[in-house]
């Protein structure tokens, strides 16, 4: 039973801890990164749109796309989890 005590001290237990949320941490961003890049996308349209302080209608047109992309990659990821 002394080694038990060896093997599984604080130190080991935090350290594994990190790992695992590590990992978990890992698996998600990879299964959400499309949405974020989506986002971002959505973020420079509007920047650009709004750098002039007037919107046109083709501005407008380009940030109802890339809002649609969010859009896809959140339903492509409800899909891809469901299976």
């Amino acid at each position: 039973m002394g080694w038990i005590t060896d093997w599984f001290t604080w130190g080991n237990a935090l350290y594994l801890l990190v790992l695992v949320l590590g990992g978990i941490l890992t698996v998600i961003s990879a299964k959400w990164r499309k949405v974020f890049k989506e986002v971002k996308e959505v973020a420079e349209a509007l920047q650009e749109a709004y750098e002039d302080k007037k919107l046109t209608n083709a501005e407008r047109k380009i940030i109802m796309k890339e809002a649609l992309d969010v859009l896809k990659a959140l339903i492509a990821i409800k899909w891809k989890f469901g299976k």
